[in-house]
């Protein structure tokens, strides 16, 4: 999967933003997953 940024660029980024910008986050990703999941069981 090619991405710009690797995995630790990814996470001191998460730890820069505050509690609530990372508890978006989380929940957008979460989000992202429940649509994917459901969609590989069409």
């Amino acid at each position: 999967m090619p991405s710009a940024l690797n995995m630790d660029d990814i996470l001191s980024q998460v730890k820069r933003m505050d509690k609530e910008d990372q508890l978006t986050l989380l929940e957008k990703i979460a989000l992202l997953i429940r649509r994917t999941k459901s969609k590989m069981n069409l």
